[in-house]
């Protein structure tokens, strides 16, 4: 298990989270962490990833780069819930003095040893959600949507 936590400056949310997927990518590839699936909770990553603008041609072309050398592994939604171990690193790194100097985390910190604890003993957490949230979530392979059932809206996730 190897994580990372990180500054970054930078001009707006969705380029770092970008930046993020990158450095978390070339970490996976640095540690040969295979076989690999990637969860991320922004739904616009993963539409940039389909379908990048001119503004960020450059870094998403490194993600899928990445990617490719890691053997295309599956790239889904998850919601923030179910990943508390990413968002508290995520919160961890904002509060870092340097930029631009990854963290590589051999072992977890004890901010998420709880998270880490909950996961492996499958604690399950529900969220309600919007059909229409359901219907723009589903393509992107959030799994806890894709078992849901048509009279299901409360989405139950570990």
């Amino acid at each position: 298990m190897v994580g990372f936590h990180k500054r970054i400056q930078c001009q707006s949310h969705t380029i770092s989270e970008i930046e993020a997927l990158l450095n978390g990518l070339q970490i996976a590839y640095a540690h040969n962490l295979l076989p690999l699936e990637v969860e991320t909770d922004s739904l616009e990553i993963l539409q940039l990833l389909g379908n990048s603008p001119p503004a960020y041609t450059s870094i998403i072309m490194s993600c899928r780069s990445m990617l490719k050398k890691l053997g295309n592994p599956t790239v889904r939604h998850n919601f923030r819930e179910a990943n508390m171990v990413a968002d508290v690193l995520s919160k961890i790194g904002a509060k870092l003095t340097m930029t631009n100097q990854p963290y590589i985390l051999l072992s977890p910190p004890d901010a998420v040893k709880d998270y880490l604890t909950a996961d492996l003993g499958g604690v399950l957490s529900n969220k309600l959600i919007l059909w229409s949230t359901l219907n723009k979530l589903a393509p992107f392979g959030n799994l806890s949507v894709l078992n849901s059932t048509s009279t299901d809206v409360m989405i139950n996730f570990n």
